[in-house]
């Protein structure tokens, strides 16, 4: 899909749709995506909390703003934006099969990428790891593309990760994929051990939650949430740890 904003062009992007038309709160940690996208030299973009905290819905609502221009940076937007996310699961010709390692996921990543510039044959499937970087380094080089016109999301990354020797080969890849691909911003439940730029996510506010909990109310028409007042709708919030998702499941 090519979309423009403010006069420029993102040629390709695969971006899934906000995941709620109901946002509350988190300024903060879109400014610091923010600032994030306008640095030049910030290469990894690290997300990490605890489950239900809203680290992909987040992603989604700074992405889209920009892709919708509302997004302000002052660097120059990507020409491509890839979502990819982890999961260690894939369907196949013989039905679905269980990925047991990080490397394959992160492959079917790469290839995700390529995919944005050409169709692509079975030397794509043959080729894994170190050189399947490269050499989607090299055509990326023969279409004139660099590191800074790619902007790559990897969603949900601990599920790629269990022993340190796995944590250890997920940081090469990402750490090359940075360098010499696109830059990267990654979700995870935990602190990844990569060097990235972290931004925590952690609940609401009370405040936040409170509002969020109103919208909703007013949404769903659900007169009690409708009719409680604040403190019984702080004392709600706090029952459910503040977390987005169990506020929206409340």
């Amino acid at each position: 899909e090519v979309l423009t904003s403010h006069g420029e062009e993102i040629i390709y992007h695969n971006l899934p749709i906000r995941q709620t038309d109901i946002f509350e709160g988190r300024r903060d940690e879109i400014t610091k995506i923010q600032e994030w996208l306008s640095e030049g030299d910030a290469r990894l973009c690290l997300i990490y909390g605890d489950g239900g905290y809203g680290k992909t819905t987040l992603v989604l609502e700074a992405l889209n703003k920009l892709k919708e221009g509302t997004l302000d940076i002052t660097k120059k937007l990507p020409l491509i934006i890839c979502f990819y996310s982890a999961k260690k699961t894939k369907w196949t010709e013989n039905g679905l099969i269980y990925l047991r390692s990080a490397e394959p996921i992160i492959d079917e990543c790469i290839r995700e990428l390529v995919r944005s510039q050409k169709s692509i044959g079975k030397d794509w499937f043959t080729t894994s790891g170190s050189a399947l970087i490269s050499k989607a380094q090299s055509l990326l080089i023969e279409q004139k593309i660099t590191r800074d016109d790619i902007l790559l999301i990897i969603d949900n990354t601990e599920t790629l990760a269990t022993t340190m020797a796995e944590s250890r080969a997920l940081a090469d890849s990402l750490n090359k994929i940075s360098k010499v691909l696109a830059r990267v911003i990654v979700t995870s439940r935990r602190r990844e051990e990569i060097a990235a730029e972290p931004i925590a996510i952690i609940g609401l506010s009370e405040q936040e939650s409170v509002a969020l909990l109103k919208r909703l109310a007013r949404e769903y028409n659900a007169q009690p949430l409708v009719q409680a007042g604040e403190p019984k709708l702080r004392k709600i919030a706090n029952q459910l740890m503040c977390k987005p998702l169990l506020i929206t499941a409340f």
